[in-house]
């Protein structure tokens, strides 16, 4: 499926996300263990769209890609 297309979008990486903790504030409740299947799809130029599945529901999410090592801490 990685490589794929789909219309103007091409599957970059697939794969199970398991939630083994958190701490802080997050945009919605999460459960220890809880499992889900997710898939990324680039458009190019950066642009994103994320697709989530736990079996019983699918979200979609849009966004841009950030390089990780270019995120700077304020407390360092």
């Amino acid at each position: 499926m990685v490589g794929r297309e789909y219309g103007k979008y091409i599957v970059t990486e697939k794969g199970r996300g398991t939630c083994v903790g958190f701490e802080g504030e997050l945009p919605e409740k999460l459960k220890i263990g809880e499992s889900h299947i997710y898939l990324h799809l680039s458009e190019g130029r950066g642009k994103l769209l994320t697709l989530e599945s736990t079996g019983t529901t699918t979200e979609t999410f849009t966004g841009q890609w950030i390089d990780p090592l270019s995120i700077k801490s304020i407390y360092s």
